[in-house]
């Protein structure tokens, strides 16, 4: 998945895009889902690791560019 558009917005603003997969962010990201789908989140992060909330976090981008 690109997102040029996305990516040119937050230069343009001045966000690091490092910093938007932070482990703080990534901890607000669970904490502001509600909590049936954060347990599920939780549950693939533990399996899987941190590449499937960063995979969620993309596909939400890629829904709300629309």
């Amino acid at each position: 998945m690109e997102f040029p558009r996305i990516l040119k917005h937050l230069q343009n603003n001045y966000l690091e895009v490092s910093g938007t997969f932070s482990p703080l962010f990534m901890t607000l990201f669970v904490y502001m889902t509600p909590f049936d789908v954060a347990t599920k989140l939780f549950e693939l992060f533990i399996i899987d690791g941190e590449l499937v909330l960063i995979r969620v976090l993309l596909k939400m981008i890629e829904l709300k560019q629309k």
